[in-house]
């Protein structure tokens, strides 16, 4: 997800070179927040296309749609801001898709929202709310960070239990 922010705040002229670590992510978002109807009003206006391309295989979210939408959203001069937005409501719909299909294939109605993506404030709320509206209980971070410390202290609290790992 944080190559796709990359990519469009390039697209939008946001931010073509980063110096850190989702600096486009967070300038996109920062974009997105200026929009006076916010996300939610432009969840709809880009969407994602899901799809299982092998029978029994992993669903793929394919990004092509949004981005196509967004380029003809640029071209037409939609404000960079409402563009910001609509790609936010987009991943928020997808996030709900995928969700929604795993309750309906496997009975889950847990979502971990976990991952440097859920950094974003818009998106970390906005995923959480729809869920919630749509009957699914919700875990999220609280004491360790969603991203790669998150993920490197989960190692270590796993390495701890193993047997001769340390």
């Amino acid at each position: 997800m944080g190559r796709l922010f990359d990519a469009v705040s390039a697209l939008l002229g946001i931010r073509h070179r980063v110096d850190f670590e989702a600096q486009a992510a967070i300038e996109l978002e920062a974009r997105a927040r200026r929009c006076p109807d916010g996300p939610d009003a432009w969840r709809n206006r880009y969407a994602f296309a899901v799809d299982r391309p092998v029978p029994g295989g992993p669903l793929v979210a394919d990004a092509a749609p949004v981005i196509r939408g967004l380029v003809r959203d640029t071209r037409r001069g939609l404000a960079v801001e409402a563009s910001s937005a609509g790609l936010h409501g987009a991943v928020v719909a997808l996030v709900v898709d995928l969700a929604r299909r795993a309750r309906s294939e496997r009975g889950l109605h847990v979502v971990a929202l976990t991952g440097g993506v859920f950094q974003n404030v818009l998106l970390a709320t906005g995923v959480a709310r729809a869920l919630r509206a749509d009957g699914f209980t919700v875990l999220r971070h609280r004491r360790v960070p969603p991203n790669d410390g998150g993920i490197a202290l989960g190692q270590l609290a796993v390495g701890a239990r193993v047997p001769g790992s340390g």
